[in-house]
């Protein structure tokens, strides 16, 4: 009896390993939907995650302005909106270009986590030249663990680029942001959408026309989201996003002319990030004029990504310490977005349902919350954790050996190290914590697997 256990389990690992589980995709999309529902912030007036109530409604008080509402960025309470804008671009791209997969069932979820997203970024663009780049302050955030409902500082403060104190960044993922909006809600909701185009131009023009590095200009910022990258890769894919929405030939022309200022031939990108644009430029620019620069950098990026790049024992690519499973997923959008354009599709087909699958418990546990064989429990976020009131939530929860009170489900933990070790701790917030940006590529990806699959392309 006990060699037959042996040779299952030895068969259920190489199964795994060869990637060949099917998993349900539209189901986990589902899951995370829930994720982002979860992560929202100010007045939840339907109250369907129960666990979950009224936060920081004074946001933006401390500048006469309302500036409630939105979502968490990570396991904390800021809204980092350079990382908050870009999310938002990636679940709108998967909607786009990969719309057979997402079901009915799932697509409504999506559609809600955009449409929540896209009105926090119209209230905090109030002018076409001014953003509030982010609400609270990371330092101070970081010093509390509790209950989001529980805050006890007071009203959090607002940071704000202007003319004066500008953010490239900040205004070109906006652009990127609303003109896929425009994209996805156009024949949903004109009038929305509208609103959207309306937003993407000034923002865009307000990243190009006043130049600067947004973390700069709000160096509360730097210590949690700096701009490493500088503000040329984020300019010139918000100009292929506004060519993308209004087929104007001058966004196209700023496309080229950034190509040359910020030498985009010479990038030699090796992970596709809230900061690092540069895939995104060479896989969307190819979409669009089918231009040999752009093939062949994305190309370099794929081939590198899949042939090259670091990766751990049981085949993650490695692409990055803190929250490796986020780069994986990102790096895959980009080669799905490839092999969606004809090239090499069958490689990066099979590199992605690969990448994927070792999120989902290919190779014997899943990084997903509240999803398949051993799952989280004791992801780093603090809403979660807690246990209903009035039951203390301190550090002393923190640091305790329970885990987590609640699931934050359908959200992907950072992941393992370089030898595919996890361990599953509260305080290894690098591998732990959960954010907006993990989830948005993979389930962009689940979108496009969903796809493949039903036009029997996924093998």
């Amino acid at each position: 009896m006990a060699s037959l256990l042996v040779l299952l389990l030895l068969g259920a690992l190489t199964h795994a390993c060869l990637g060949q589980i099917d998993y349900d995709y539209t189901s986990l999309i589902g899951l995370s939907n829930t994720f982002y529902k979860i992560q929202r912030q100010g007045r939840l007036p339907d109250n369907d995650v129960p666990w979950r109530g009224d936060t920081f409604l004074d946001d933006g008080q401390d500048i006469g302005v309302d500036l409630s509402g939105g979502h968490f960025d990570a396991g904390d309470f800021v809204k980092f909106m350079f990382p908050y804008a870009g999310f938002t671009t990636i679940i709108n791209w998967g909607i786009i270009d990969f719309p057979t997969g997402y079901e009915a069932s799932v697509l409504s979820g999506a559609l809600e986590t955009v449409r929540t997203s896209l009105n926090f970024l119209l209230k905090t663009h109030p002018q076409a030249n001014t953003i509030h780049a982010q609400m609270g302050n990371g330092t101070l955030d970081h010093s509390w663990w509790g209950r989001p409902e529980d805050w006890p500082y007071g009203p959090r403060p607002t940071y704000t680029i202007t003319e004066s104190r500008p953010g490239s960044e900040l205004g070109s993922e906006y652009a990127a942001a609303f003109a896929s909006g425009y994209l996805v809600f156009k024949e949903r909701d004109p009038a929305f959408a509208a609103t959207m185009l309306q937003h993407a131009r000034q923002a865009y023009n307000f990243a190009y026309t006043y130049r600067g590095k947004y973390s700069d200009s709000v160096p509360e910022a730097a210590d949690f989201y700096n701009s490493w990258s500088g503000y040329g890769d984020d300019l010139g894919y918000g100009a292929l996003w506004m060519y993308r929405a209004t087929n104007d030939s001058q966004y196209r022309t700023f496309a080229d002319i950034l190509w040359n200022e910020f030498g985009y031939a010479g990038s030699n990108a090796q992970q596709f990030s809230w900061d690092d644009k540069y895939a995104g430029i060479f896989v969307l620019g190819l979409r669009l004029t089918g231009e040999e620069k752009y093939r062949a950098k994305a190309i370099q990026f794929c081939d590198n990504t899949v042939n090259t790049a670091l990766r751990t024992p049981k085949g993650l690519v490695f692409l990055g310490e803190w929250g490796p499973l986020r780069y994986a997923s990102n790096a895959v959008y980009i080669c799905l977005q490839l092999a969606d354009l004809g090239v090499n599709a069958a490689t990066y087909r099979a590199f992605a349902r690969q990448q994927i699958g070792y999120i989902l418990g290919d190779t014997g546990r899943s990084f997903v919350v509240g999803f398949g064989i051993n799952p989280p429990r004791f992801s780093h976020h603090r809403p979660s954790s807690c246990p209903p009131r009035p039951q203390v939530c301190d550090w002393n929860l923190y640091n305790g050996n329970q885990p987590n009170y609640y699931d934050v489900t359908g959200a992907i933990v950072g992941g393992p190290d370089a030898n595919d070790v996890y361990e599953d701790s509260r305080q290894l917030w690098q591998h732990t914590e959960v954010g907006l940006d993990y989830n948005a590529a993979y389930q962009s990806n689940l979108a496009a697997l969903h796809s493949l699959r039903k036009a029997g392309l996924l093998h």
